[in-house]
């Protein structure tokens, strides 16, 4: 569960990149990519994009690496090259909680009261549609396999 999810949230990571760098996959242009994805006609900066890619990225890759036997685990999270010490902060357990946490709800709440709380305007008709039929879920099963997941493994 924690592998499904953790992938989820890293390919959702790198798409969020790569619309911040300019990419309109899976859409033809900027605007229809602004009008299905967020239900606006202005696409967000480069900036938005990257401070929604981060978190995901880094849940991700902690997803994965908590999914790995013991001994890759210690490997992959060893702290001794790093200036501070990852292990006091937690990162490893709070980053897929607090981002599995956050997609779950995203998904229960819907995209118009998502849309709402981070300040864009009302979503159009457009979005609302793909929200109930494909963000939702979703946002509800990589949610909540990472949940799951890192519930399951106590790591």
């Amino acid at each position: 569960m924690l592998t499904i999810g953790g992938a989820g949230l890293i390919g959702l990571g790198a798409l969020h990149l790569a619309w911040g760098a300019g990419l309109n996959w899976p859409y033809r242009s900027r605007t229809e990519l602004a009008s299905k994805v967020i239900g606006a006609t202005d696409f967000p900066s480069p900036l938005a994009c990257g401070v929604v890619a981060a978190p995901l990225l880094t849940a991700g890759v902690y997803s994965v690496a908590g999914a790995m036997p013991d001994s890759q685990y210690d490997d992959a999270t060893a702290t001794e090259d790093l200036p501070i010490d990852r292990s006091h902060l937690g990162l490893d357990t709070l980053a897929p909680l607090l981002v599995g946490t956050a997609l779950f709800a995203r998904g229960v709440m819907g995209g118009k009261l998502a849309c709402k709380i981070v300040g864009l305007p009302e979503p159009n008709a457009q979005f609302l549609d793909l929200d109930r039929r494909v963000y939702q879920p979703l946002c509800l099963g990589i949610g909540g396999s990472v949940l799951l997941g890192k519930i399951l493994t106590r790591r």
